[in-house]
């Protein structure tokens, strides 16, 4: 009997389960497992966004900024902070604020720089900005303000730090679409791990050795999983929506997503094997997009 396609493609996500699990289960000892809190950015139009948290099963939803727009939020890794991208001050900036959205601060100027991301250690940010002319990937060191331009190469946007701090993924357009590549935290060249498609918004496994990701290599975006070396990727979710900006629970046994499958873009929740799509926010009247799982709250 002939099987569909996309049923053995389900089929052969499950039987790279166990596999998967093994691999982010059980490795980031202290972590908060099924706990703490999802940041998000909340919009009511296309230029009028602020930044939420609410606890990781979708209940004591708080607001953490006003009005204007606000994007991007990326928790510190004590969860003490949100770094984020804001047009508070005029053009699109870095910013910092407490976990409860108090202290805001302002760390970028010039250009626009949009998606901060932490360092393992929390003492530098990786993020996109135009400050040298086209759209590149630059670190941030926070505690004397240095900043470092790490491409210099065709498009380059979504950094990813490695849990070790070594290295960073990203996406870029330098082969003519966005593909998924690798380098140093240092600079320095880049490698190339993907190829099908278009592939974008990297997120690092707590453990190092996975890297999730949104593709279109089946017409609709879904979520992908591969070796953090590249390798054999895994399709994780399927169907005629688009699912994207994935991030992983502070353990590694879990995935928060946006998701259009149920009408207005939305929070959700699955196992890492990419099994049991819970929601997280379920409002028809916003758009919930951009989240981030820390590890307290």
């Amino acid at each position: 009997m002939h099987t569909p396609l996309r049923v053995r493609a389900t089929m052969a996500a499950a039987a790279l389960g166990l596999a998967l699990t093994t691999a982010v289960i059980g490795t980031t000892a202290g972590a908060a497992g099924m706990n703490g809190r999802v940041a998000f950015e909340r919009c009511w139009g296309p230029l009028t966004c602020s930044v939420f948290s609410v606890k990781w099963d979708g209940t004591s939803e708080l607001r953490l900024t006003g009005g204007g727009f606000s994007e991007q939020p990326a928790w510190s890794p004590n969860s003490a902070m949100i770094a984020f991208a804001s047009n508070r001050s005029g053009g699109l900036q870095i910013w910092t604020m407490t976990a409860s959205g108090a202290t805001p601060r302002q760390l970028t100027r010039g250009g626009w720089s949009i998606e901060p991301a932490w360092s393992p250690d929390g003492k530098k940010l990786a993020y996109v900005s135009t400050r040298s002319g086209s759209q590149q990937l630059f670190v941030l060191t926070l505690a004397t303000g240095k900043v470092r331009q790490l491409t210099n190469a065709g498009t380059n946007e979504s950094p990813t730090w490695s849990p070790d701090g070594t290295k960073i993924a990203f996406e870029s357009k330098r082969s003519g679409m966005d593909q998924i590549y690798t380098m140093s935290a240092s600079g320095g060249p880049a490698t190339r791990l993907t190829s099908v498609g278009t592939n974008e918004e990297p997120a690092w496994s707590p453990n190092g050795k996975l890297i999730l990701f949104v593709s279109n290599r089946t017409t609709d975006h879904h979520l992908y999983v591969m070796p953090a070396t590249g390798g054999t990727n895994v399709q994780l979710t399927f169907g005629n929506f688009d699912d994207d900006q994935p991030a992983w629970s502070p353990d590694g046994t879990s995935i928060v997503f946006t998701s259009g499958r149920s009408g207005s873009d939305a929070l959700w929740r699955m196992s890492a094997t990419g099994f049991g799509a819970v929601h997280v926010t379920n409002n028809p009247n916003v758009d919930d997009v951009a989240p981030s799982w820390g590890s307290h709250g």
